[in-house]
């Protein structure tokens, strides 16, 4: 019964000691720190400046990644222009003629409920379902009618009936 004793009080001893010291930690979070510093910072009476190094690359070497194969640089030549020279430019009227048979009108769905049309165009061979906006290898679809389709492509604009 002693021994019981003295195992009890030995226990409930270090208990007390561990609760403690756990208390005194929460104690130490929550009290602000003291973040004053009475360090004087120490600057040079006198700066002395460095003797400046220049350094020459000497690139004579051969490029090791080359593995022998020499690039030989393009020469420039640079030419002297006038700056109203500069900021003429010539226009060249480009033709661009369109494959407009590339394209072909399948037909259309109209969505009540949302309220656009989707249509169906083949384009080389393949089908591609559209609305109006969709652009498709520049060919910009401007509108979407029930029997035709408005097509804008590189400033060219035509009206395409359904195929039958």
């Amino acid at each position: 019964m002693i021994a019981l004793k003295k195992n009890l009080v030995l226990l409930s001893i270090l208990v007390i000691l561990i609760w403690g010291f756990i208390a005194y930690r929460i104690y130490k979070g929550i009290q602000p720190e003291d973040l004053t510093a009475n360090v004087q910072p120490e600057f040079p009476k006198e700066f002395v400046m460095a003797d400046t190094l220049t350094y020459t690359l000497k690139l004579a070497y051969s490029d090791p990644f080359l593995k022998g194969d020499e690039i030989e640089k393009p020469k420039v030549s640079r030419k002297k222009v006038s700056p109203l020279t500069q900021m003429k430019s010539t226009k060249k009227e480009v033709i661009i003629n369109i494959d407009w048979t590339r394209l072909v009108y399948l037909g259309s769905i109209y969505n009540a409920s949302r309220g656009y049309s989707i249509a169906t165009v083949s384009l080389d061979g393949k089908e591609h379902h559209i609305k109006s906006g969709d652009v498709i290898d520049d060919f910009e679809i401007i509108m979407i009618s029930e029997d035709s389709i408005t097509v804008l492509c590189l400033g060219d604009r035509r009206n395409l009936t359904r195929k039958e």
